[in-house]
């Protein structure tokens, strides 16, 4: 019986005869022991055989059965199981290509903003602004910029021209993120003003790059730490 396991029978009273035997345990209870032992292991192997052919039925039955985040769980089934975690993933960002993100919006960022952050370069650019508006016929109007308004596009000019630089030095991922919450209120400030004061419709032109920036930068951040929310689904019968 010993040999199914690699050894023989000679080998264990060899093995173990010199110490028990010699002590006066006769040698069949040594047999009896190890066929015990045998039979237990046996029965162990059986067990795992016996849950290895249901795991492969409930693979089967997961791989035949619909997935729907209302639908009810099965109903006493012995194979099945109630409901079960799919990770949601769209995409799969890493911290290295998260940061280059955070990075390019920076940059994105000076080049939008550079020409706000100072007096002469801002008269210049909403003149330019005003030309694009008058020549394409865009919805909306652009009004005539007083000093006093100069001053707010030079202050929100300087801060985002900051705020840029911070981030093409150091992408950090929190950055990305609190960049994202930015975007979000520039976006929805850029909807405001064009929906209810009818202003120039370039603003659209300008907004789906913000949108965009903000939304990349929000999930790429959760997606980077893996820390993304699972979806929870529910399986049900076909």
């Amino acid at each position: 019986m010993a040999q199914d396991f690699g050894f023989k029978l000679s080998e264990i009273k060899s093995h173990m005869g010199e110490t028990n035997i010699k002590r006066g345990l006769p040698p069949s209870i040594i047999i009896n022991a190890i066929n015990w032992k045998r039979n237990q292991i046996k029965s162990e192997i059986d067990k795992l055989k016996l849950l290895d052919e249901q795991m492969l039925q409930l693979q089967k039955k997961i791989e035949n059965s619909k997935c729907s985040i209302d639908s009810p769980p099965i109903e006493q089934s012995l194979y099945s199981i109630d409901t079960f975690i799919l990770t949601n993933r769209v995409f799969s960002m890493n911290k290295p290509i998260y940061s280059k993100v955070v990075k390019f919006s920076g940059i994105y960022d000076v080049i939008m903003t550079f020409g706000f952050a100072f007096p002469v370069l801002a008269v210049w650019n909403i003149n330019l602004f005003s030309d694009v508006h008058m020549q394409y016929g865009f919805s909306g109007s652009i009004p005539k910029f007083l000093p006093m308004h100069l001053f707010f596009v030079n202050l929100l000019g300087s801060v985002v021209l900051v705020w840029s630089a911070i981030r093409i030095y150091k992408p950090d991922p929190i950055l990305g993120l609190y960049d994202s919450f930015a975007r979000f209120l520039f976006s929805f400030t850029m909807v405001y003003y064009l929906l209810v004061h009818n202003v120039t419709g370039i603003l659209w032109l300008m907004f789906i790059p913000e949108i965009t920036w903000g939304l990349v930068q929000f999930f790429g951040y959760f997606y980077s730490q893996k820390i993304m929310p699972s979806i929870k689904f529910k399986v049900r019968q076909p």
